[in-house]
């Protein structure tokens, strides 16, 4: 029975298909199975949601983490610094045994006790330990880009926020340049 696939425009057998890759030392052979096509179709499915997922979820992370660490309070800045270290210094394989080996089953068994399911599911669990884990980068990342900016920049921007006008901003960098360089004072501006 031939089967059908859709490459390049085209429709090609799937023999065709596993002939031609197979010469690049690719096995498509279980594509054949209906039930391993299937299961490989709904691993994709699975990876590509855990990919989106994760992506919203560190991107989330990673501005709450940042926020945190840069928070007045002592105690806010220094748990956001204990996650960010010990999320970005351990494997994260391990971070994923730990949540849900050793979390899940704390949480399960405490539900079980009380009568109740468990609603956090494997996939939730991926995705909240990625989402930390590379949030925690995300966090350092962003940390170091905005501590990398001048402290003038930041106050400039402050200045003309409270005062609600960019324009004030411009023409206090041009007094600044004109001190630093008495040459700019010369030079035309364009805004």
């Amino acid at each position: 029975m031939a089967h059908a696939v859709f490459v390049d425009g085209g429709v090609v057998e799937v023999n065709a298909f596993i002939e031609r890759v197979a010469h690049a030392g690719l096995d498509y052979r279980f594509l054949l199975d209906h039930y391993d096509r299937t299961s490989f179709v709904d691993g994709i499915g699975l990876s590509v949601g855990i990919v989106a997922a994760t992506l919203a979820g560190s991107a989330l992370s990673g501005v709450v983490l940042l926020v945190a660490l840069r928070s007045r309070s002592a105690l806010i800045a220094g748990v956001a610094r204990g996650v960010i270290e010990l999320t970005r210094n351990t494997p994260t394989i391990v971070q994923l045994y730990c949540a849900f080996l050793v979390l899940n089953t704390l949480i399960t068994q405490t539900l079980h006790a009380h009568g109740a399911n468990n609603p956090l599911k494997p996939f939730l669990w991926v995705v909240i330990v990625l989402s930390i884990n590379k949030g925690a980068f995300h966090a350092e990342a962003l940390r170091a880009g905005l501590d990398a900016l001048p402290r003038e920049t930041l106050e400039a921007r402050n200045r003309s926020a409270s005062r609600g006008a960019s324009v004030s901003g411009a023409s206090s960098c041009r007094s600044r340049c004109a001190r630093r360089c008495p040459r700019s004072s010369t030079m035309r501006w364009s805004w």
